[in-house]
């Protein structure tokens, strides 16, 4: 299954990254779509409903902001939309047409700026707040895309200095690589995960209990009184997805798992994760919460759970990865 967040309908075109002349041209290019985002979050407008959609801009519209050789912006290529039919190929006039099969969409880092664009889009507004989450709130393909920007907006942002060596280092590959201005230092030799993006990996599980009718959940003291949900924690280094779930459960919860199942995943861009969902069968049923992970974590019957999710005050958002592995296992049999 694709969770939330994964529905990206561009083709991310990486071959494009490198040439030169083709992202210059497709900088110009009338049809090509530029997204605006500050402080990592996409600026939107809201529709009739109160729902945000991402504000579409073409080179024309922001000029200034591209052409302003005196504050070098952050513009990363996202990709191109997906023209392979039949009725696309048909209005393309050019080979590069074509060769492309899509519009070019790029994402540019106004956060500079962000206070004067007010008269850019009128009544446009970042969609910031609420942890991020607010991001959920996007339709399923646009919210694929806002992901994808934000991550790499937030690593450009942060990382602006080489790890390596400590120089200032400048975008390269159409922002998927950060290359070190200093000529000796390590990351300019050979391939260096300091120059690309960074992705971190968690595991999110949803453990059921030895006898199958109850599945383990928890609660941190920052979320909304009475909420639980499955528990989770960044994977380590020379870990397996396997290993990661059963440490991760027995150091929250003291809880023992022994078979792992994969369920699915989901990109969480807060800024730049990687949940990967997955069901542990426990091997034992004590309960020992380390206070300095969670607040609470409990068993709950399935009826309890079924009570739980008419309020979702009380339960992870429908598009949370959290809220498809316990549905999930509310769909399993007891004696699996």
């Amino acid at each position: 299954m694709v969770n939330f967040f994964g529905h990206n309908p561009l083709d991310r075109s990486a071959h494009r990254r490198t040439n030169k002349e083709w992202l210059t041209s497709a900088m110009k290019d009338p049809k090509s779509v530029f997204l605006l985002f500050a402080d990592a979050y996409p600026l939107v407008t809201n529709d009739n409903k109160g729902r945000p959609h991402l504000c579409q801009f073409h080179s024309t519209d922001i000029s200034y902001m591209l052409d302003d050789a005196d504050n070098a912006r952050v513009v990363v290529f996202l990709g191109v939309t997906k023209g392979d039919t039949a009725e696309s190929k048909a209005e393309s006039t050019t080979e590069s047409d074509l060769e492309l099969g899509g519009h070019p969409w790029f994402a540019v880092d106004v956060t500079d700026i962000q206070d004067k664009l007010d008269d850019l889009r009128p009544g446009s507004e970042f969609l910031a707040g609420g942890g991020g989450m607010r991001l959920m709130m996007l339709e399923e393909k646009e919210a694929g895309i806002a992901a994808q920007a934000r991550s790499l907006l937030d690593w450009h942002a942060r990382y602006k200095y080489c790890p390596s060596c400590g120089n200032l280092t400048r975008l390269g590959e159409s922002g998927y690589k950060r290359v070190c201005d200093s000529k000796e230092c390590t990351s300019n030799k050979g391939i260096r995960n300091t120059s690309y993006p960074r992705l971190d990996p968690v595991v999110i599980m949803l453990t059921v209990s030895p006898g199958g009718d109850k599945c383990l959940l928890g609660r941190q003291k920052s979320w909304p009184p009475g909420m639980y949900s499955c528990l989770a924690g960044f994977m380590e280094p020379g870990e397996t997805i396997e290993d990661a779930v059963r440490r991760e459960v027995i150091e929250e919860s003291g809880i023992k798992v022994g078979r792992v199942l994969y369920h699915s995943n989901q990109p969480w861009p807060r800024p730049s994760t990687l949940m990967i969902g997955c069901i542990g069968f426990a091997i034992s049923e004590q309960i020992k919460v380390d206070k300095d992970e969670l607040e609470d974590a409990q068993w709950f019957t399935r009826q309890r759970v079924l009570e739980m999710m008419d309020s979702l005050k009380h339960f992870p958002p429908h598009k949370a990865i959290a809220f498809q592995l316990i549905k999930s296992w509310l769909g399993m049999s007891a004696s699996l």
